[in-house]
């Protein structure tokens, strides 16, 4: 087990960071782990003086290292230091899509990347706004995302119904959400807001360090992940009536199609899910662009 000495404590340290490390600096998983054993084995017996020290043990023994992989290990340190100093922001990803897109698969890949201890949906945020309304008051709240058109409707009349219910429920959620990205920022950790109430554009203002990205399967992917919600993950609120299960993910698809004239209209980042290794290799890519941009801003203060 590795040991680092912060002040007068030794800790444990754990390898989920190290791991999250590699990765963006664009190693291979399966070099990360050999990577990390070798680190671990050779160290097991001794203490490291400062996470920088092993930082920089990690960048010595990594396997596959080449100038590209130290020059982004080197980043990421760097950035690290700024950001425990306080003089550069924590990421906050906020992952967007519509329902099955793939957000929580993506989410889960993000979480492994940076660590991430703070890690909120925006439907458990909804089911705490339920608890404390009426459903007789916001009927549009008490369902889903594309049934809501039938309770109310927000939005420019040329849109279509369903995409006017969406933003119904959503115009209920955002200053929930707002507030909760505000104290998870306040907090100075990286986090994670995934949800389908995340409408692109509307929460980057609130710090440099908010990342969006709009996950976009193609439609038959897409398609075939909504269809099959209910075999794939028991969720018990879905409709079990085939034919009634494809009008509602016609309807989802609408409110896609909108996100992502959204996303493209706001410059929020599309992140294309066709294969998960490719979107994995994606995601990894724009943290660590991310990361850059944060710290070139940082170091040019």
């Amino acid at each position: 087990m590795l040991r680092v000495s912060f002040g007068n404590e030794t800790i444990p340290y754990p390898l989920a960071p190290l791991r999250g490390w590699l990765r963006l600096a664009g190693m291979h998983r399966t070099d990360c782990e050999r990577t990390l054993e070798r680190v671990s084995t050779q160290y097991a017996e001794k203490t490291l003086t400062s996470e920088r020290q092993l930082m920089e043990k990690l960048a010595e023994e990594a396997f596959t290292v080449d100038a590209q992989t130290i020059d982004s290990l080197n980043t990421l340190f760097r950035y690290e230091d700024l950001r425990r100093e306080g003089k550069a922001p924590s990421l906050t990803i906020m992952i967007e899509g519509a329902s099955a897109t793939g957000k929580s698969m993506i989410a889960i890949d993000a979480i492994e990347l940076l660590a991430v201890t703070r890690i909120i949906s925006t439907d458990t945020i909804r089911q705490l706004i339920r608890a404390a309304s009426e459903e007789s008051m916001h009927p549009e709240l008490f369902t889903h995302t594309y049934q809501a058109h039938k309770f109310r409707q927000n939005g420019s009349p040329n849109l279509p119904a369903v995409v006017r219910g969406y933003l119904a429920q959503c115009s209920l959620m955002r200053e929930q959400i707002s507030r909760t990205v505000d104290r998870i920022i306040a907090e100075g950790v990286h986090s994670i807001i995934e949800g389908v109430h995340i409408e692109p554009g509307q929460y980057s203002r609130l710090s440099e360090g908010v990342l969006e990205i709009l996950i976009d399967p193609p439609e038959e992917i897409h398609r075939s992940m909504f269809l099959t919600k209910l075999s794939a993950t028991g969720l018990r609120t879905v409709d079990d009536t085939s034919q009634r299960r494809l009008q509602e993910y016609r309807a989802t698809r609408e409110i896609q199609d909108y996100l992502k004239t959204q996303a493209v209209s706001q410059n929020t980042r599309v992140l294309t899910l066709t294969d998960y290794a490719s979107a994995s290799a994606e995601l990894a890519e724009t943290l660590m662009k991310k990361i850059k941009d944060l710290l070139q801003t940082a170091e040019n203060k």
